[in-house]
């Protein structure tokens, strides 16, 4: 059980690392700066990034390395993109608006929260993103010890 934990022991802690320094960064960026008073920012740092860092930390304890990192860059990137494109897309949302429209049009316009969706969407991209690379990368190994071994 020791080796399944401490096998590529190098790998896991500069992996464990990169993950944390970006969420470090995003805590500093919603604590430190305007940003942090935005609605993403603030919602993500409230909620701790819908514990995205933990799952992250899982992964890298099982050695699912790729899908830990696209997890992190997913939500660092998703949080910045769903900030400024959501803002932008929900500020065309509510020019929409007019004063002949139903309570049950406006009510529609003002919940799509366009930030939120978009960071979601982002960081669930990344997460398949990384089982993808996951399965491709160990595919390719499996068939590299196949090819080895007929070699042999």
């Amino acid at each position: 059980m020791d080796n399944f934990f401490t096998k590529h022991l190098k790998n896991r802690l500069i992996t464990l690392a990169i993950c944390a320094a970006l969420y470090l960064a995003l805590i500093l960026i919603s604590e430190l700066t305007w940003l942090g008073r935005t609605y993403l920012f603030g919602w993500t740092i409230d909620h701790m990034y819908l514990y995205t860092w933990a799952l992250a930390a899982i992964l890298i304890a099982f050695n699912a390395l790729p899908t830990a990192l696209t997890i992190s860059v997913g939500n660092f990137a998703g949080t910045f993109v769903g900030h400024y494109l959501g803002t932008y897309l929900d500020r065309q949302a509510y020019a929409q608006i007019t004063p002949d429209m139903s309570d049950e049009q406006k009510g529609y316009i003002l919940e799509m929260n366009y930030p939120f969706r978009i960071w979601f969407l982002t960081v669930l991209g990344s997460l398949l993103l990384g089982i993808v690379i996951n399965i491709i990368i160990a595919v390719v190994k499996r068939i590299r010890r196949k090819s080895q071994t007929e070699n042999n």
